[in-house]
């Protein structure tokens, strides 16, 4: 993936929430920073979860006791 770059914050933005997307396998449903917001409530997905393993090469148990790091 080519990454250009842009002075448009607002471009910008919309391209750092599509990359998320991608890593995460959601792309059809991160479009916006609300949609970030949501997710951010709902909770990530089981699949999101597996492919951030994967891509970090850790294994399920340090993504876990991250998330739990950071969950209130």
């Amino acid at each position: 993936m080519t990454l250009k770059y842009s002075t448009n914050v607002a471009e910008r933005k919309n391209m750092a929430i599509s990359v998320v997307a991608q890593m995460l396998g959601l792309k059809e449903k991160l479009r916006t920073p609300l949609d970030l917001v949501s997710l951010s409530e709902k909770g990530l997905p089981k699949k999101a979860v597996s492919r951030l393993v994967k891509l970090l090469s850790i294994n399920p148990g340090e993504i876990c006791a991250v998330m739990r790091k950071y969950v209130k």
